[in-house]
């Protein structure tokens, strides 16, 4: 493991306002500075501690390696400099999932992080998707196509193959916390279909007509544990939430007001919450009680420039990437 790297946290105190002030501003601020030798990457999941799992990128190389933020320390986890690792799903508990390339092997591996250590797990899967609150893990056999599998088992729960039909998933999205898996196929000809699939059992649905499941719900940013998945409209630049098991029109969660024109894209979804950017080059953040906000406006000492929400906890942290800064993150905490 290489050694850890230090961060410098500003939080709102550390600005000359009044602490009156200071208690106004709806989020505590965090930078995370990564070294001048790894570039800041996506990020994977942020947890209700304001542990944020993630990926960078060396430098020179752009190989990946698995970044996590404990609240004060951003580690490299990524065994054996010169190999990659790749972080792609978190929970709330603080553990994450991925895959981990040795090139000395020439071998894939599933690689998770808990209590503080990285292992890697049998040669059954090679890589996970995702990952759910009940320990359950989208993976990807070696040979047989995808299954869920259960971590502290270490074992596979069920596949991802419609018995019934003879069809398997084709590419899963995502898991929630009811460990319902959303994804899709291509059995039928000519068509793609979309399916959920809790305890191995596939429901199939199809999107309302005129929409389209949005880029980041196939890359799993964008299903929740209502079952709400992200759309897109055609000739509409809003997003739109819909619940895949209720059959109730999707909901347009609007524009702003500083940009009714723009591209909206949505980049993170929680049970309460939704965050994303515009091609205009702001944030958003969405609730049902307060509509669609400005990230600008709530964050008001930021001197880094276009902050690009990535994941939100439970409680409305949110974890940021920096548009114009390729070695910050930037972590927002919701005073409560």
């Amino acid at each position: 493991m290489r050694a850890a790297i230090l961060v410098t946290m500003l939080v709102a105190s550390c600005f000359a306002i009044s602490a009156r002030a200071s208690a106004a501003e709806p989020y505590a601020f965090t930078v995370i500075h990564f070294p001048r030798t790894v570039k800041a990457g996506p990020i994977a999941g942020v947890d209700r501690r304001g542990d944020i799992a993630g990926v960078g990128y060396e430098t020179g190389n752009d190989y990946p390696d698995c970044m996590y933020f404990d609240g004060t320390t951003l580690l490299d986890l990524t065994p054996n400099s010169g190999n990659w690792c790749h972080f792609t799903g978190m929970n709330s508990h603080g553990v994450a999932v991925g895959q981990y390339y040795d090139f000395n092997r020439y071998l894939n591996l599933a690689v998770l992080y808990q209590g503080g250590k990285l292992s890697t797990i049998d040669r059954v899967i090679d890589s996970f998707l995702a990952f759910d609150d009940k320990s359950l893990a989208v993976a990807n056999r070696t040979v047989d196509g995808f299954a869920v599998y259960d971590v502290p088992t270490r074992s596979i729960a069920f596949d991802l193959y419609d018995q019934e039909g003879q069809c398997a998933m084709s590419f899963p999205f995502a898991i929630n916390d009811a460990g319902i898996v959303l994804g899709e196929d291509q059995c039928v000809a000519g068509q793609t279909r979309y399916e959920t699939v809790a305890d191995g059992t596939f429901s199939y649905f199809r999107l309302p007509q005129g929409f389209s499941l949005s880029t980041n719900a196939r890359q799993g940013a964008a299903f929740n544990n209502r079952g709400e998945v992200a759309l897109g409209k055609t000739g509409s630049g809003h997003v739109f939430l819909w619940s895949t098991s209720q059959e109730v029109p999707p909901h347009d969660l609007g524009t702003l007001a500083a940009d009714p024109n723009g591209v909206y894209t949505l980049t993170a979804l929680s049970d309460d919450m939704a965050a994303g950017t515009t091609s205009d080059g702001y944030s958003w953040i969405w609730t049902q009680r307060d509509g669609m906000r400005d990230l600008s406006t709530l964050v008001r000492h930021n001197a880094l420039g276009w902050i690009q929400p990535q994941a939100l906890d439970a409680e409305g942290d949110i974890a940021c990437s920096v548009a114009n800064n390729a070695f910050v993150w930037v972590y927002l905490r919701a005073r409560r």
